[in-house]
């Protein structure tokens, strides 16, 4: 078969809402001008496939899609607590779509406070899906993981004290990383080539900030604190040729 060209772009669209809807714009104005914006970028890039970040209403989705040159498909993945998902546009044709929630098999459940409670699922749905373009399938994945992890009981973002801190800061760790490792799992489960598709690409936002415990010296102050994070930016477009 001869090589195939696609581009394959990531956006986080920050809180894509209707107007006076959830994190939304409060006037019609507001709204537009921010849809004409997104979509004279995504023109301009041209990608076949933009993965998003941060959509909270599916019918704002429908309206960027409305605002861009052809025939755009929409794909969302259900929201979280805040009401907020991750999704595709894709002008390729979509031919499965799978959403990924839970831990991997055989991970124990992740402790996130002092009562003991656990969880066994993202926080935030990952959407996988399977497009094709002349005659060649890829897998594309939209993650968006969440920030702010690091929390205390009724909804501080102060500790009480350094033993709580230090409780807290392990399970936003931990919870951090089962996270991280739920969105390799499945390709283990489902190699790219083995079920047909020609690639397998991961797009989206690690947008968590963790707090590592805090490392007291032998006097009781604090040293060292250990930290990382990554940005939001622009629209993220990679091209690339399967053979």
């Amino acid at each position: 078969m001869l090589g195939c060209m696609v581009t394959i772009g990531t956006w986080n669209l920050e809180n894509l809402f209707r107007p006076g809807e959830g994190s939304g714009p409060d006037s019609s104005t507001e709204y537009e001008k921010k849809l004409e914006s997104l979509a004279e970028t995504i023109t301009n890039l041209g990608p076949d496939v933009l993965a998003v970040q941060e959509v909270g209403d599916p019918a704002a989705l429908e309206d960027l899609a409305g605002k861009l040159q052809r025939t755009w498909r929409t794909v969302l993945a259900d929201p979280d607590g805040r009401g907020i998902r991750v999704g595709f546009l894709s002008r390729s044709a979509v031919t499965k779509v799978e959403e990924i929630v839970d831990f991997p098999e055989g991970f124990s459940p992740v402790q996130i406070n002092d009562k003991g409670e656990t969880i066994e699922q993202m926080g935030r749905l990952v959407l996988k899906v399977r497009v094709r373009k002349d005659g060649a399938m890829f897998d594309i994945v939209s993650v968006h993981l969440k920030s702010k992890l690091l929390s205390y009981p009724g909804g501080r973002f102060s500790p009480r004290d350094e033993g709580e801190r230090t409780r807290y800061s392990v399970y936003a760790l931990h919870r951090g990383a089962a996270e991280a490792i739920t969105k390799p799992g499945w390709i283990d489960e489902d190699p790219p080539r083995r079920s047909g598709s020609q690639s397998i690409v991961l797009c989206g936002n690690t947008s968590a900030r963790h707090r590592t415990v805090r490392e007291p010296d032998r006097r009781g102050c604090i040293k060292r604190e250990l930290s990382w994070r990554t940005f939001k930016s622009g629209p993220s477009p990679v091209s690339f040729e399967t053979s």
